[in-house]
């Protein structure tokens, strides 16, 4: 949105919504009031709030110059925040979890959709009340069909006939993406059934053989896990947990330790040992967190990593 990045000025765009815990709003005009950038277009802030967080007010007085107002959200009785946005079949929901500082986690669901339907099944019906179709000035009965899907209304032909749209049999996809934390299980209803699971994993013990030099020389799991969580953050068995208990369909883990190197992507004979000892490190991470999992095998993300999830892998409603 710099102006600098993007010279044609767009003054009047919203090209940007912000959603965030309380004070965002008052960081985010903190910094372009300091760092005097200009926009070339305008944002939005959305705060999600707890019971008691005041409002930092939206008048046009307090507001950045590029900034328009946001909503502010409470949470439900359940303590998250239901449908804060929405983009054609997908909504974003949040929730609260545990870190040093406020921290959120956000559910991605998609709306259920209708197994494919079979015109050809209500094409009798139609071609029974064509004559009296016709004279309600219906020129294209079949057409009914495809209003069919999309209105989702019953049709009720002129004999009394009903044909209603297909079943929302197949449900949405889910993801599930948290942000820091030690405890996420505030989350864990909203969360269940998740397609994707995106979970930090910070700290790790690696065993020697893995790596010699590494903190399990004068660690154990147990001192790793105690350290991670009085920082606020996991560690993936920790992550593999919470995965199993929401029934997550697959686990991606981040935000490791600068600890845990990532394997080299180009590398020569020379650094073969450091790259086979930074794979190990990853592979045990994962397999740490798969064991605990135990519904397949986690997925230590890096830069650039892409993750299809497809429709027809999330079972259907009736089988739930």
């Amino acid at each position: 949105m710099s102006s600098i990045a993007n010279p044609v000025p767009q003054p009047d765009m919203k090209r940007l919504d912000i959603y965030g815990p309380q004070g965002l709003r008052e960081l985010l005009r903190t910094i372009l009031r300091i760092t005097q950038t200009s926009l070339s277009g305008k944002y939005a802030v959305h705060e999600l709030l707890s019971a008691e967080d005041v409002l930092y007010p939206c008048e046009p007085t307090s507001r950045h110059s590029n900034e328009i107002d946001g909503e502010d959200f409470r949470p439900s009785s359940d303590g998250g925040w239901k449908e804060i946005a929405k983009d054609g079949s997908w909504v974003v929901s949040a929730g609260s979890i545990k870190h040093r500082v406020p921290c959120l986690g956000y559910v991605f669901q998609e709306a259920p959709s209708a197994a494919p339907f079979n015109q050809s099944e209500h094409l009798l019906p139609l071609e029974r009340n064509m004559g009296a179709l016709t004279q309600q000035d219906v020129r294209h009965p079949r057409a009914l069909l495809g209003q069919l899907l999309q209105t989702r209304e019953p049709i009720v032909l002129p004999d009394g006939t009903v044909i209603n749209p297909p079943p929302l049999s197949i449900p949405g996809r889910k993801l599930v993406i948290l942000g820091d934390t030690c405890d996420p299980w505030g989350m864990k209803e909203m969360s269940l059934g998740a397609s994707l699971l995106v979970h930090e994993a910070t700290n790790a013990y690696i065993p020697l053989e893995v790596d010699p030099q590494g903190p399990g020389k004068r660690e154990s799991e147990d001192s790793i896990k105690e350290r991670a969580m009085q920082r606020g953050h996991s560690t993936p068995r920790m992550a593999g947990e919470f995965a199993r208990a929401i029934g997550a369909k697959r686990l991606v883990l981040n935000h490791f330790s600068s600890k845990f190197a990532p394997p080299p992507i180009n590398s020569d004979q020379s650094e073969s040992f450091e790259m086979n000892k930074r794979l190990g490190v990853m592979l045990e991470i994962e397999r740490q967190a798969s064991a605990a999992w135990g519904n397949g095998a986690a997925i230590a993300a890096y830069d650039l990593l892409s993750i299809d999830v497809l429709k027809h892998e999330v079972d259907s409603i009736s089988n739930m």
